[in-house]
């Protein structure tokens, strides 16, 4: 178990997050994390339960994409949308605090542009 999930992620408490650390560690090389290694797995995992929670929560489609640009309440109207400084590349990991997170622990890496989640 990664030592840093229950602190980062603690709403996904009940769930098992063994299969999203272990999506998250085949998406990354330790070697090039170093002794962030364990924090950028967390921040991965996190924000792969997070994009599945949203995806169950709206009927499974998947297609929800970006953070929360607007919202109202009367007619019930939500408009997601990606920050235009995100390259294309990293608009999905851009949809979650946990993915932007873990987009500023690999872009703090020399070689990070290298490698991508």
């Amino acid at each position: 178990m990664n030592p840093f999930f229950a602190a980062i992620a603690p709403e996904f408490s009940g769930d098992d997050p063994a299969p999203f650390l272990a999506m998250a560690a085949a998406r990354m090389d330790a070697r090039h994390f170093g002794a962030l290694y364990p924090q950028a797995e967390a921040y991965l995992a996190a924000h792969l339960m997070a994009l599945a929670h949203r995806s169950a929560n709206s009927g499974g489609g998947g297609g929800v994409v970006g953070a929360v640009k607007s919202a109202s309440t009367g007619g019930v109207s939500v408009s997601y949308g990606i920050d235009g400084s995100i390259g294309v590349g990293d608009s999905s990991l851009a949809s979650t605090a946990y993915g932007l997170e873990y987009l500023a622990i690999l872009k703090s890496i020399p070689l990070a542009r290298l490698i991508r989640a």
